[in-house]
């Protein structure tokens, strides 16, 4: 435990746990990021597919920053968050 921090305030140990935690220190969110859309234009060109897209899973809903080789409506950013409820 660091000096300071409680337990409460570490991340949970366990696998989802400590992925959950990755994407909130990443601050992360359902708007569009050039930077994934840059991922996945590369990804895109790279494996040689009409569409590649970055996917988020948080724990209460899955985001969709960044995409490439989709036309309107699917690369609103508005769109990207598809789950709660």
């Amino acid at each position: 435990m660091v000096a300071g921090v409680s337990s409460a305030d570490s991340p949970p140990r366990t696998p989802d746990g400590c992925r959950l935690a990755a994407l909130g220190y990443t601050g992360s969110s359902a708007t569009g990021d050039p930077a994934f859309d840059r991922f996945a234009a590369m990804v895109r060109r790279v494996m040689n597919v009409p569409v590649a897209v970055v996917s988020l899973v948080e724990a209460d809903r899955q985001v969709f920053p960044g995409a490439a080789g989709l036309d309107e409506p699917w690369e609103k950013p508005e769109l990207g968050d598809v789950g709660k409820g």
